[in-house]
């Protein structure tokens, strides 16, 4: 039996006429379900500024999620927070774990949005200058703690609910450029081998250099993870298809039968020193992707 804990990632692709928005948010909320009694740990979406998927920004998906489930963790990775006020998510955030304790994750992702989109989103106070990304995180997690430094920010602000479990929170990056903050906000840290810029060979120490120095600072272990895409398809074309968009620079991503699936995901992350595996499966069919992490699940005795 694996000790890895899984869990799925959802772009929430539609495909239209054949498959519209509503109809993939109200599969997703039949499925979470399923996810939980295959033992799956969590169910992330991701946000994505794109007409090919059902949401933009999933957050108001979360407590509706949570409500159709009783033990399994749900969240966003990650939250594009440079187009989002601190402020805002981290009073959504706390609302949601005082709502469901224990249950809702926090990522947090330095990924860009077109141009044409960004500019009708949110401006943070910093934005244009190099200190932008750093100060935003900073700004999240001294509302999100609620400690001396929140003071500094916005004197005798108190954000409610007050005396509740907080949100997990994860830092999503395709390399170890963000580990210093998520070591400084004492966060958990997940790498990302299924996005542009992902290298395997390069950040092949990363997470383990990161357990290490948190370990050092705080005495005990964070929570890690790899995010990685996965299919059994013998589709060809459609393999064709996954190797150019995943695995550009490496084969960091198993696309094969489920036996070499399992078997890359358990070297793998032994390799890489990771506690979890987030898996993503490029399918928009329901049926197809209820099948493929049930499979998945059973194969990894989960």
């Amino acid at each position: 039996m694996s000790n890895l804990a899984l869990g799925i990632l959802d772009f929430g692709y539609l495909k239209t006429p054949e498959l519209y928005a509503h109809q993939v948010i109200n599969s997703l909320f039949n499925e979470i379900g399923e996810y939980e009694r295959m033992s799956y740990k969590r169910l992330w979406l991701s946000e994505h500024y794109s007409p090919e998927f059902a949401w933009f920004n999933p957050r108001m998906l979360l407590p509706l999620l949570a409500g159709y489930s009783e033990r399994i963790r749900v969240g966003i990775a990650g939250v594009l927070l440079n187009y989002h006020s601190s402020l805002q998510t981290a009073h959504d955030f706390r609302l949601l774990s005082a709502l469901y304790p224990e249950r809702i994750d926090l990522g947090i992702a330095r990924a860009g949005v077109p141009d044409d989109i960004s500019r009708y989103l949110y401006r943070h106070p910093h934005a244009g200058q190099a200190i932008q990304w750093e100060a935003h995180v900073n700004d999240l997690f001294a509302f999100l703690k609620e400690d001396d430094s929140t003071k500094t920010i916005v004197p005798n602000l108190l954000i409610p609910p007050h005396g509740t479990t907080l949100p997990e929170t994860w830092f999503l990056g395709t390399s170890g450029s963000g580990i210093e903050l998520a070591l400084k906000h004492r966060s958990n840290f997940c790498l990302s081998l299924m996005h542009p810029g992902a290298d395997i060979e390069r950040n092949a120490s990363v997470i383990k250099e990161f357990k290490k120095l948190f370990f050092e600072r705080y005495g005990v272990f964070p929570l890690t993870s790899i995010l990685i895409c996965a299919s059994d398809t013998t589709d060809k074309e459609q393999l064709e298809r996954l190797n150019v968009n995943y695995n550009k620079l490496h084969q960091a991503n198993p696309f094969g039968p489920m036996e070499f699936i399992v078997e890359y995901i358990i070297r793998l992350s032994s390799q890489l020193g990771s506690d979890e595996v987030v898996v993503f499966y490029p399918e928009h069919r329901r049926e197809l992707r209820v099948d493929f992490y049930n499979r998945l699940s059973v194969a990894m005795n989960c």
